[in-house]
């Protein structure tokens, strides 16, 4: 075939300088070396399939992802609120001051790569890759009290379904602080796979490509709460000591892990220098999650050595430990964006991307505030139910936001 079109080739060029020497009465050569060279050149690319080159692209992100939904994990009430309804929810003038809401749900800043090659034996087939990640968010709280305020952590009470709640700080009693840490690593993933132009449907303006590949994601959180409390009051019930600290530690985090098959389709119209792509790929596959739950409490009494135990109180000896887990995941993605051609080779471009991952767990849920008292470090009583549990209740997350790109085509 090749030599086939060099014969027509040189057959066309003879022809055409025999023309011009007819004409012109000039028995010179039958055609320039520049005119020679110009021809084979577009035999080559004929050969070669080079109307469609190699390409890179580069994104900068500004995508928000679904925050974790924390419970109330510190509360407080006005002076004068008796003990036994200091910080309890539902109790007259308790109101939460950690927790109860959303948290690292706002703006992510990202980067992706994307790279691709349309291959020379078949000219409609190319193969492509991408890589992206997104900052990772972290918001802390923290509530101190020396007395003059009260402050509490909420629970359930397992034994009698009631609302209750631990002191930490209390005119008289205690003095103490509560703080938490809820951070959120962002996606980080990538896939490889190929593109099929569907020559069907394209035209002078519009083009449309089947995609089929490869595609993997990981993302991970975490929610770590700490409490201390000092005893102030002489005159407890409890005959602690004045001066003795308890330090309580909850630790959750969790990861999420995704590889699956990838589909999807990419259409693009070009008018001038201006064009319009939008794509819709769909990855199925498996997630597997990891849980991780620790807690601990370090009580210090003045002229004797601490003591540390396990536990703290939303993670005790009924949910600590380590768990796997695997689901079946479904990722939807939408992207679209508008172009304009700068120079021949680059294209800066403004677009809009969605996606969502079911099937993952999020740390936040996994902060079970029902539990059996009697599991306390330090409590003088046994029995009752196992709580807190450790569930792995999966959800979805998603993350959304615009692409800011620059498009360099070889």
């Amino acid at each position: 075939m090749k030599n086939l079109k060099a014969l027509f080739a040189f057959l066309a060029i003879t022809s055409l300088a025999y023309s011009q020497n007819e004409l012109s009465g000039n028995k010179g050569p039958a055609a320039s070396k520049n005119e020679v060279a110009e021809v084979n050149d577009s035999v080559n690319n004929i050969e070669s399939g080079n109307k469609k080159r190699p390409w890179a692209d580069a994104e900068f992100l500004l995508w928000w992802m679904r925050g974790q939904n924390l419970p109330a994990i510190a509360t407080t009430s006005p002076i004068g609120t008796s003990a036994n309804q200091a910080g309890v929810l539902g109790a007259p003038g308790s109101s939460t001051i950690i927790g109860g809401s959303w948290a690292n749900d706002g703006l992510r800043t990202g980067g992706k790569f994307s790279a691709g090659y349309w291959l020379e034996n078949a000219p409609d087939v190319a193969i492509e890759a991408d890589f992206f990640f997104l900052q990772n968010l972290s918001q802390s709280y923290n509530a101190v009290s020396d007395g003059s305020t009260i402050l509490a952590r909420p629970f359930t009470n397992a034994l009698d379904g009631a609302p209750s709640a631990v002191r930490i700080a209390y005119p008289g009693d205690v003095t103490g602080s509560i703080s938490a840490q809820v951070a959120t690593n962002g996606f980080v993933g990538g896939g490889i796979g190929l593109r099929q132009n569907l020559t069907y449907y394209q035209t002078n303006n519009f083009r449309l490509d089947a995609l089929v590949g490869y595609r993997a994601m990981t993302f991970s959180d975490k929610v770590n709460i700490d409490s201390n409390l000092t005893s102030i009051n002489p005159d407890n019930a409890n005959f602690v000591a004045v001066g003795t600290t308890i330090n309580a530690s909850d630790r959750f985090s969790s990861s999420n892990t995704f590889n699956g098959f990838d589909t999807g389709f990419a259409g693009e119209y070009n008018t001038g220098k201006f064009s319009f792509q939008s794509s819709f790929r769909i990855a199925l596959g498996m997630t597997q999650s990891n849980v991780k739950i620790n807690g601990s409490t370090t009580t210090f009494v003045p002229g004797t050595d601490s003591i540390s135990s396990v536990g703290g109180l939303y993670a005790l000896s009924s949910n600590i430990g380590d768990v796997g887990n695997k689901a079946v995941s479904i990722i939807p993605q939408v992207n679209t964006r508008a172009g304009y051609m700068i120079t021949d080779s680059i294209k800066a471009s403004l677009g809009y991307n969605f996606l969502v991952w079911t099937g993952v767990v999020r740390s936040a849920n996994m902060v079970d505030t029902t539990i059996n008292p009697n599991l306390i470090p330090n409590s003088s009583t046994t029995g009752g139910p196992s709580r807190p549990s450790l569930s792995m209740a999966q959800s979805a997350i998603w993350a959304q936001g615009l692409n800011f790109s620059l498009e360099y085509n070889y």
